[in-house]
């Protein structure tokens, strides 16, 4: 089942039902492939980021927040 929520709402459908109205508009088919490589791309390039570059991005966000704090 997918699960897609909408403001006040919850929809459910299962991957038929989601290829069915996907192929009575192709565009939006292109539109959500692009969509979903660009994601997965995006997945496996912080997957590959050394750990000691993560941690050092924290400590440096952690820095930022409290001179902002301060301020």
């Amino acid at each position: 089942m997918i699960e897609i929520r909408l403001p006040g709402q919850l929809l459910l459908l299962t991957a038929a039902e989601v290829s069915r109205l996907l192929a009575a508009r192709p565009d939006i088919w292109q539109t959500a492939l692009r969509r979903g490589k660009g994601a997965i791309r995006g997945r496996q390039a912080l997957a590959r980021t050394p750990k000691r570059v993560s941690e050092a991005e924290l400590e440096l966000a952690d820095q930022v927040l409290d001179r902002c704090a301060r301020g």
